[in-house]
């Protein structure tokens, strides 16, 4: 350190900042600041005694804050702190849309300049996705090169006889050719225009979506490239949907809940070049792709926290962590290791709004499971709204699942367009009792599944499972083979998104946090990979498993027997009968007037055709078996 350096002491020292200006202060014994220059500009401080501050712009990159002093020889710097702002150069796009006159009118108005050069907007380009159902006529600007792209501030949209989901981009340049991208959508619904109100509603893909959760880790080394030679498997299993476990850096072999760089990928499953082919390989299977991320805390090795650890409150990144009294940094249960983010300091809003914008934006991710999502709700609980519109504005069809309760009626409505399949009490499932033993069995999986009678939010989709990252042993190794293909059908019938996990299909035997020894892939000792796929094949088949209404039906004998009926008014009524016990039962299900008497239905997972009886239908459950009747 010079003699310059000496004379001035920064209260924070060098480091991030996420934020376009800073109020930055000091003090020197020695001189008397009049002012801090940043970019050759100087702005007056205030002082009182030998401390000064002032609030100083600043600009991405790196921007050094220069103490300025006036003596006999003119103003000269006596003393500089460096501060490093991660965010882009770059305007903001963002698209106004209404229906006028039957035609969808888009506009690029609320759009705004660089926040840190302020450039003026040049120009505005608008397209749409190749993947919509038929195509857009973009009127009212001019062409702009190849394909259907158009240049101007507002366009027009003669909507599509065709119904569908529709997305159309703006893209933005200012005078300085730095560019952002927006997108938003439309529907067409019986060959009219319908705006979606994106803060509230799921995208209409998540409502045909198979979850798959994938730990990369156990499909082989390296791990990233071993997922994308998987991916067909996946496909003709029956999947669309990708959640692949942690992959932003972490340390090696941890679980990857420790995260030490939001914007990068860990070393130990490949490279960022790895995660895009990935993504780009499962899009072009029709699969989409989720990330898993976890915003609520850091590990302790993350260097904001290292930074804070080591210069204490002159940390520029000490207010990043939420701190108690005592200025101990907060963490739940016992994670000692992962101290909880600040969400009452806009800078921990935005550095995360930028992290998960990230992978968006550069990756085409279609979305994130929120690792903690709870515990940002009790220490931020605006936070999450705010998230979303910023996500939903870079893809409007971008997904986001909640690790937190769907019984909760605050994350329908802020943020999230689905929750965990958990009761009341936090990170517990909501049918982890229900299997503690055959007696009392049907009951307690009917409070389960209608959350004690009460039911649902509105607009709660809940996230069903028999396993994932947190539920420890296997439910196969914990239940056998015969109770785990029944608990497989109900997941994939009942109302909610379904989610397989890694090896589920083929009954694998391993605790997601012990190891990372590769699967055996073709091993398959319970035969259950063909009952998987057919599963699978009958969600995407059966329009009413995947959207339909829910009602228990009488079933005899009521102790060993739980069937009920998926409907709507559009398409074929769907009865599932499940036998929870270990011997065969002749079932007599009450069918509703949906089935006319006498009708014929057959079992589409396991063939066999039955036929109802004034209103009764006779149907033979061999021990341990699901059947999913239709017309």
């Amino acid at each position: 350190m010079d003699r310059a350096e000496a004379d001035v002491v920064w209260e924070q020292c060098d480091g991030d900042v996420w934020a376009w200006s800073k109020r930055v202060a000091g003090s020197s014994a020695a001189h008397d600041v009049l002012a801090l220059r940043v970019r050759g500009k100087e702005f007056p401080v205030t002082r009182s005694d030998r401390r000064f501050w002032a609030t100083v712009p600043l600009a991405p990159g790196t921007n050094a804050v220069e103490a300025v002093t006036s003596d006999s020889s003119g103003r000269r710097t006596v003393g500089t702190v460096m501060y490093e702002v991660p965010l882009r150069a770059a305007p903001t796009a963002r698209i106004g849309i209404a229906v006028t006159s039957g035609q969808v009118v888009l506009d690029a108005a609320g759009s705004t300049p660089n926040m840190s050069t302020r450039a003026p907007l040049a120009e505005c380009y608008w397209s749409e996705r190749d993947s919509n159902p038929a195509r857009l006529p973009l009127l009212g600007a001019q062409a702009a090169g190849a394909g259907n792209v158009v240049r101007g501030s507002t366009i027009r949209i003669t909507p599509p006889t065709v119904d569908g989901e529709y997305y159309v981009r703006l893209r933005v340049v200012d005078e300085y050719g730095e560019e952002d991208c927006a997108t938003t959508s439309f529907a067409v619904v019986e060959g009219r225009p319908r705006i979606p109100d994106h803060d509230v509603e799921a995208p209409r893909w998540i409502r045909d979506a198979l979850v798959y959760g994938v730990l990369p880790a156990r499909f082989g080394e390296p791990p990233l490239k071993s997922t994308i030679a998987r991916l067909d498997y996946l496909s003709d299993l029956g999947v669309n949907t990708l959640w692949i476990a942690p992959a932003t850096a972490t340390i090696p072999r941890h679980a990857g809940y420790d995260v030490v760089d939001y914007f990068s990928i860990r070393e130990d499953y490949g490279t960022e070049e790895d995660f895009r082919e990935l993504v780009v390989q499962a899009h072009s299977r029709g699969m989409r792709v989720l990330m898993d991320v976890v915003p609520n805390h850091t590990s302790e090795l993350h260097r904001y926290y290292q930074d804070a650890l080591g210069r204490g409150r002159r940390s520029v990144h000490w207010h990043l962590y939420h701190r108690d009294r005592s200025g101990n940094a907060t963490h739940y249960f016992d994670w000692v290791h992962l101290p909880n983010l600040d969400f009452g300091n806009p800078e921990v809003r935005t550095f995360v709004t930028e992290a998960l914008s990230f992978w968006i934006r550069e990756y085409d991710v279609d979305g994130y499971r929120v690792d903690a999502a709870w515990g940002i709700k009790e220490r931020g609980p605006d936070f999450w709204p705010q998230l979303r519109r910023e996500l939903k504005r870079i893809k409007p069809d971008v997904f986001l699942l909640a690790e937190a309760s769907a019984r909760d009626p605050y994350y329908a409505g802020n943020g999230f367009d689905a929750a965990y399949d958990w009761n009341h009490d936090l990170g517990h499932w909501a049918w982890e009792d229900v299997w503690v033993s055959p007696d009392g069995l049907v009951e307690r999986l009917h409070a389960a599944l209608t959350n004690n009678g009460s039911g649902y939010p509105a607009g709660s989709l809940v996230f069903r499972f028999l396993n994932n990252n947190d539920t420890g042993e296997r439910f196969v190794v914990r239940h056998g083979p015969g109770l785990t293909r029944v608990a497989a059908a109900l997941m994939v019938t009942v109302p909610g998104i379904p989610g397989a996990y890694t090896g589920d299909e083929i009954g694998a035997d391993y605790h997601p946090y012990a190891g990372t020894q590769p699967l055996g892939w073709d091993d398959d000792p319970f035969r259950l990979r063909a009952y998987y796929t057919g599963l699978f094949r009958l969600r995407q088949e059966l329009q009413n498993l995947r959207t339909g209404g829910f009602a228990r039906l009488e079933a005899e004998p009521q102790d060993k027997v739980y069937a009920y009926l998926r409907w709507s008014d559009d398409a074929v009524p769907v009865a599932v009968v499940l036998n929870w016990h270990d011997e065969p039962v002749r079932a007599n299900v009450t069918l509703p007037s949906r089935f006319p008497p006498g009708t014929e239905v057959t079992d589409r997972l396991h063939g066999g055709r039955f036929t109802a009886s004034d209103g009764v239908l006779m149907v033979d459950l061999p021990a341990y078996t699901a059947r999913i009747l239709s017309p």
